[in-house]
């Protein structure tokens, strides 16, 4: 789900492939809108179930979840964090020069790093979106 959450949010054209069409929806409601939409839509319930249950991995009957997933993105020349548990975006950087955010993102997971090695918590992953090209 969370890269879904990335994909929607974060990327302005992503073409016609697998999953384009839940992605435009979503895009085209109002940011107000979108949370509903990703909870109670019949495509992505039967897509997330399927992928869910595709794995090989036992499942434990406790579900609970101590990871929360938050994704970085440009939007104009600025970066912003999306973070379910906020209202609406956060600024984190303004007036990028270029298009490739990796640079000026170095900083923004630094804090993060830095912040998890405080408080003993490891559990820490990063997840590129990348063009292909």
């Amino acid at each position: 789900m969370a890269v879904l959450h990335a994909l929607a949010n974060g990327v302005p054209n992503l073409g016609n492939g697998l999953g384009s069409d839940l992605i435009h929806q979503f895009q085209s409601l109002k940011e107000e809108d979108r949370h509903e939409f990703m909870e109670t839509n019949p495509e992505i319930i039967a897509l997330h179930k399927e992928l869910a249950d595709s794995g090989e991995s036992s499942v434990s009957d406790d579900l609970s979840c101590e990871n929360h997933y938050v994704c970085l993105t440009k939007s104009g020349k600025d970066i912003v964090e999306l973070d379910g548990r906020r209202k609406g975006p956060l600024l984190r950087k303004f007036g990028l020069k270029g298009d490739d955010i990796l640079n000026d993102s170095v900083s923004i997971v630094k804090e993060y790093l830095d912040r998890e090695k405080e408080s003993g918590n490891n559990d820490f992953a990063i997840l590129a979106l990348v063009d292909k090209s």
